[in-house]
């Protein structure tokens, strides 16, 4: 057995940030981990509504593989602890925003799995803000591998409202990642375009320059 895969055994693992060994929840060491917690709410409006996100995440900067290696262990363990530490961050840097009540339901970006890290987060969201938590949208299977698309048709989310949502002063769609901002415009269409509609995001992925060519 390779010697990473025994010390992940016993619950040890590699700082995304300084490579030191953790063992916290959150999947830093304890030092980025108080570093992590200084992490500002950012905010900028999108097509469907207005997002906001906690990490900003650069390409092709030593932060920004940071950010990149963060987010895939946070995909690849599947930890709803994480997530739940996460939705105190989230939070807690909200706190000069209006507090959601039980007036705001959270709706987790679709996956092709029942429960994925949206899902955990928006669950996490909800139960720590006293709102309410209503996974309506799912993701309709597409068989068209992404290579054989074109930027356009990459672009395009088929999505379908399996169920009603609750009545909401707020309605607040989250994910873990936002860049184009396509799926969450694909949420909104999906749920009749309402007004109440906004974007909660744990990282906003910036384009490089060549990605935004390709989307043109």
């Amino acid at each position: 057995m390779l010697p990473w895969r025994k010390l992940r055994r016993v619950g040890l693992h590699f700082c995304p940030n300084c490579d030191h060994f953790w063992t916290e929840e959150s999947l830093w060491c304890q030092v980025c981990e108080n570093m992590f917690r200084k992490q500002t709410l950012k905010s900028q409006t999108l097509e469907c509504g207005p997002l906001k996100y906690l990490i900003d995440w650069p390409p092709h900067t030593r932060l920004g593989r940071t950010w990149s290696l963060y987010l895939r262990l946070l995909k690849y363990n599947r930890n709803p602890r994480a997530w739940e530490y996460l939705a105190h961050v989230f939070l807690a840097a909200a706190s000069d925003h209006p507090e959601p009540d039980e007036s705001t339901v959270f709706i987790p970006a679709p996956s092709h799995v029942l429960r994925d890290h949206a899902y955990y987060f928006a669950e996490a969201l909800a139960r720590h803000s006293g709102g309410q938590f209503a996974p309506s949208v799912f993701r309709l299977l597409d068989s068209n591998p992404q290579k054989e698309k074109n930027s356009r048709q990459r672009k395009e989310r088929a999505f379908e409202q399996i169920r009603a949502v609750p009545a909401a002063n707020t309605l607040i769609f989250v994910d873990d990642v936002v860049s184009t901002g396509s799926t969450s415009k694909a949420a909104h269409q999906c749920l009749g375009q309402p007004s109440n509609f906004q974007i909660w995001a744990l990282a906003h992925r910036r384009l490089s320059c060549d990605a935004v060519r390709a989307l043109i």
